[in-house]
This record gives structure tokens, C-alpha cells and sequence, in this order.
């Protein structure tokens, strides 16, 4: 049994255990939930059944009158204060009636409903919950909350536009009769207790006058501690205890309502934009980063290791639409990058030959430099340019003339039985940048004569 009694203006206590009057309560069918209105994960009672708690020494017959006695129990602003004034401040929690909300809907269909009305929010008005009844195949199947996170003022018309980061989802929730009363157009009926569950007979029991077309006439009645709803839809008229069961739609039992998970979230029909929600796993250990997106490009990252996918700016701001198409593909595959092509380039040197002197430059390293004239030429490897530790060139002699490797200030490495020179048709060659200012020549593999 768990036992709740009000301390003072300030504190409450739960099984001897004294705290600050900082939580609230929400029914879920016949169990009440407390916690902490300024953290949700705190919560300091899970559901329990109402007739197991004893609020100031009284047990209350339903879930519904346990829930209003625990408001002014479980909550007050005061706890504010390091004294016991309160600032004249007398907050109060607050429910607002948006409408009804039809499939589909979204986050937008909330700020629209809340924004095309009028509402005056004042300093004590904590918490403020925005809600609406969610309709399902015509039917109230749940109550839609949003908590307000924008404080006081003047809402929607005549005021400042709600948006995005001043509503907060919360779960939804069971509708109840006072929630009933609100929906628009609605009459309700209250049957009370319906022992055996038919009521029918209680409806027939005495003349139902149900004659505007209008209006939504609500029947509720509880069984076993469970709240019910009924709606007529009958021909609108006055009944004389000749109402059937035809004549009436049930709605879903006023019982525990399971918030959606993740992939139901996805699955729905939740659109911003026209854009569908995106998922993207991380598979990684806690603490560890895999896919990082920004609006340069994207990121894979593992521990020290990273490597990004940027997208350049373009020169000039023009209208071009361009699109790059992954073909299709029925193995296994990778790309190629730049520098794996650059590997395997050709480079004919004739035309940049000047008085038989041809000069290496940075971007010669990693392909193959090809020369077929008649004439002998010097290949100038110079320290006027930038070149990095492990850069190798090829060169592949493909005519009469002979290569010979000269330099400005590198010390050319190679075996006892070979100069750095190549001769005959078809001589390959290669030499390696080993450290600064040296090279290590490898060659004249003779291929053909």
C-alpha cells in the first residue's frame, strides 16, 4: 500500500519519505503515475492501481478522483522559494482544447490548430498541456498531448505564432469525461456503474432525448473499475427504450495507452516538409562516432580514424542542376579514386623537350613518362621542387634515343652494374625519392632490343 500525506505548503511525503511539491500525476485506466513536472524521467511513483494508494488517509473509488486530489498534494510553486512565501502566486495546471485531430496529421496540424485561435497564457498557468482528440475511423481514440514551453502571453491570433521548439510531445493518454466536455459539439451521458457490462438496458431505462443532428451524444459508464464510452449514431430523434445495440459505436477502452516506438514513428505518416523521416544507425560503441552530416557533406569516423566526403562550392552562383548516377552493379565493386588513376597515366614527353633537356616535375611522380625520339636527352630531377619521401616515378624509353638522369643537388643511389641511363628499344626504368636531396635509381630492365 503506498501512503501519500501533505507536510506543509511546500512538501509531501510518500512512505515517510519527505519531497518538494514539484511532481504531478496522469491516469492510465486504473492506475495513476507520478513524476516530476520539470523532468519526465523522474518519476517517483510507477503505475499503480488507484485503490492501493492512500492519499491523507482516504482511498478514492476511481483513478479519475485519486488524479484531482493529488494536484494541489503533489504540486505547488512555492518550492521556488527558500521561504514559505509563495509571491502571491497560486499556479495551476492548465488544459487547453485544440480540436479534433483526423489522420493524417503532424507536428503542423497541431501549431496550425493552436495558432488560428486566440490564447491568453498568465504566469500561474503551469503546466499548460495543448491537447486534441485523435479520431480513427470517426471514432475518439485517444487524447493527443503537448506540453507548452513558451510561457506566458497572448498565443496565435491577435498574439505571437507558436512554433516548433515551444511545443514538447508528450504521451498520449486515455479520454476521460471531463475531456469529453470539450470536444466540440459533444454531449455526454453518464450511465455510472454498469455491473454486467450491457448498457444497453441502461440507456433504455428511462427516454433518451437524442434529437439534434449537430451534436455527438456521448454515453459513459465504468465496469470493474474501467471507464467506457458509447456514441450514438443512430437517426437523431427521441427514444423511448427502443434503442439496439446497432444503434451505438464503442470506443477503445479507457486503458494503459503504450507510447510509439521509434520504427512506428517512422512508419507514420509524420511528414515535415513533404520530407519523410530519415533513420541512420550507429553501430558503434558508446563514445564512438560513425556517421557525422553537415552542410559541407558527410563524415565516417571510428575512433582516431575519419575520412569526409565534401562537396565543393561552386565558382559562380549559376542555375545548374546536376545529378551523379551510381550505375547498377551485380558483384561486389568499389570506385576509383584520383590518385589510383594517376598511377596508371601515360605521359608522352617529346613536346616537352627543350634543347635535349626534358625537366621532372611534381606531378610527373606516380605515372610513367614515355619517350620515343631519335635524339639522346638528359631527364633533369631538380630540388627547386616539392617533392615528399616515397614519391616513384617510371619512365619507359620507346625509341632510338637514349634517357640519362642528371640532377642539381640530389645524390643518385644505384646498383655498381647500373648507370642512371637506359639504353635500347624499350627500356624501362625507375627511381623512388628516398629522403631529402636523394633518389635511388632502378633500371634498365631491357625489354627488347
Amino acid at each position: 500500500m503506498i501512503i501519500i500525506n501533505s507536510v506543509n505548503d511546500t512538501r509531501f511525503s510518500l512512505n515517510g519519505i519527505e519531497y518538494l511539491k514539484n511532481y504531478i500525476s496522469q491516469v492510465h485506466g486504473q492506475s495513476v503515475e507520478i513524476y516530476n513536472c520539470y523532468e519526465r524521467n523522474d518519476i517517483l511513483l510507477e503505475q499503480t492501481k488507484y485503490n492501493n494508494i492512500i492519499l491523507n488517509g482516504q482511498v478514492y473509488n476511481s483513478a479519475a478522483g485519486l488524479h484531482a486530489a493529488l494536484q494541489s498534494a503533489l504540486f505547488t510553486r512555492s518550492t521556488l522559494t527558500s521561504g514559505s512565501s509563495d509571491f502571491n502566486q497560486d499556479n495551476k495546471g492548465r488544459s487547453i482544447y485544440i480540436g479534433t485531430i483526423t489522420e493524417p496529421y503532424s507536428i503542423y496540424t497541431i501549431l496550425n490548430k493552436i495558432n488560428s485561435r486566440r490564447t491568453v497564457i498568465e504566469a500561474t498557468d503551469t503546466p499548460v498541456i495543448f491537447w486534441g482528440d485523435r479520431l480513427i475511423n470517426g471514432i475518439p481514440t485517444e487524447r493527443v498531448n503537448y506540453l507548452w514551453m513558451g510561457g506566458k502571453g497572448v498565443i496565435g491570433t491577435e498574439g505571437s505564432p507558436a512554433n516548433l521548439s515551444q511545443l514538447y510531445l508528450l504521451p498520449p493518454s486515455s479520454i476521460n469525461n471531463s475531456d469529453i466536455e470539450e470536444i466540440d459539439n459533444s454531449i455526454i451521458i453518464d450511465l455510472g456503474e454498469v455491473a454486467n457490462g450491457i448498457y444497453i438496458d441502461f440507456i433504455n431505462a428511462e427516454t433518451r432525448e437524442l434529437s439534434q443532428a449537430d451534436k455527438k451524444y456521448y454515453f459513459s459508464y465504468t465496469n470493474n473499475g474501467n471507464l467506457y464510452f458509447v456514441i450514438f449514431k443512430g437517426i437523431p430523434g427521441i427514444y423511448n427504450g427502443n434503442l439496439t445495440i446497432s444503434d451505438f459505436t464503442a470506443t477503445p477502452t479507457n486503458t494503459e495507452i503504450i507510447a510509439p516506438g521509434l520504427n512506428d514513428v517512422l512508419k507514420s505518416s509524420f511528414q515535415a516538409n513533404d520530407k519523410r523521416i530519415g533513420l541512420f544507425e550507429n553501430e558503434g560503441e558508446e563514445g564512438e562516432t560513425y556517421l557525422e552530416l553537415s552542410a559541407n557533406g558527410y563524415s565516417y569516423r571510428k575512433n582516431d580514424y575519419e575520412v569526409s566526403v565534401l562537396f565543393s562550392a561552386p565558382v559562380t552562383e549559376t542555375n545548374v542542376a546536376a545529378s551523379i548516377t551510381v550505375p547498377a552493379v551485380k558483384e561486389n565493386d568499389s570506385f576509383a579514386l584520383r590518385s589510383d588513376t594517376k598511377k596508371q597515366q601515360l605521359k608522352v614527353i617529346d613536346n616537352f623537350i627543350i634543347n635535349n633537356l626534358y625537366t621532372i616535375t611534381a606531378d610527373d611522380f606516380g605515372k610513367t613518362l614515355i619517350y620515343s625520339g631519335v635524339d639522346n636527352i638528359d631527364m633533369l630531377l631538380g630540388t627547386d621542387i616539392l617533392y615528399e619521401n616515397g614519391y616513384t616515378l617510371h619512365f619507359l624509353q620507346a625509341g632510338a634515343g637514349t634517357i640519362k638522369f642528371v640532377t642539381n643537388g640530389f645524390i643518385l643511389h644505384h646498383a655498381a652494374d647500373e648507370l642512371p641511363e637506359t639504353y635500347g628499344f624499350y627500356s624501362m626504368a625507375a627511381l623512388t625519392i628516398l629522403d631529402e636531396f636523394s633518389v635511388m635509381v632502378f633500371g634498365k630492365l631491357k625489354l627488347a632490343d
